[in-house]
């Protein structure tokens, strides 16, 4: 048995965070951590709260020419702590049960989360069209974590209908999914507004 390393700095999981609810009432546990999927020459690290996905493709992958791809999902618990400086070592464990991340010599494991991890791929639309739609103001607070964390000044969204918005962090290697709110759209502003 191996053990799988990748080394990321601490911008991209700490974007990618503020996508990990603390709890789900629906019961979706894998939404409870940082989705790792782990292939010989890259790595993708993603984050779902339901509403918002955000996904940092890595150039850095396993290396290991007779292993195929490895996924497993870092409980949140493992997320908390970690700084903003200083590259973090995500570490699948030999036993193929456990993850580690280190960062600044201290390192802690836990079990991977369990359940099962949807496609996260089908999510995203096939284009982007520019198309007028609603988002919660909510979720536009996360995001301006999330591009606080990459310390980029460029952050937007690309509207695309009932279909996701397209996140921009002004980083070719992540972005972001913004689901769309139902309701009306407003064409006018109020007529006392005007008087």
């Amino acid at each position: 048995m191996s053990t799988y390393t990748i080394i990321v700095d601490p911008e991209y999981i700490l974007a990618c965070k503020e996508f990990v609810p603390q709890k789900d009432a629906k019961g979706r546990n894998y939404l409870l951590g940082l989705r790792v999927e782990l292939n010989k020459e890259d790595a993708f690290l993603i984050a779902t709260d339901g509403h918002v996905l955000v996904a940092y493709h890595h150039n850095e992958g396993h290396n290991d020419p007779d292993q195929g791809r490895l996924d497993f999902t870092v409980p949140k618990e493992l997320l908390t702590g970690l700084k903003p400086r200083g590259s973090v070592a995500i570490t699948m464990d030999d036993d193929l049960k456990t993850c580690t991340l280190s960062q600044q010599g201290a390192s802690r494991s836990a079990n991977f989360i369990a359940d099962r991890y949807p496609d996260w791929r089908r999510v995203i639309p096939g284009q982007v069209t520019g198309e007028v739609a609603l988002y919660d103001p909510a979720l536009m607070v996360g995001i301006a974590k999330a591009a606080k964390h990459l310390g980029s000044s460029s952050c937007y969204v690309t509207p695309n209908g009932d279909s996701g918005g397209h996140v921009t962090f002004g980083r070719e290697e992540i972005f972001g999914i913004v689901m769309p709110m139902r309701g009306p759209l407003v064409r006018s502003f109020p007529e006392w507004c005007r008087e």
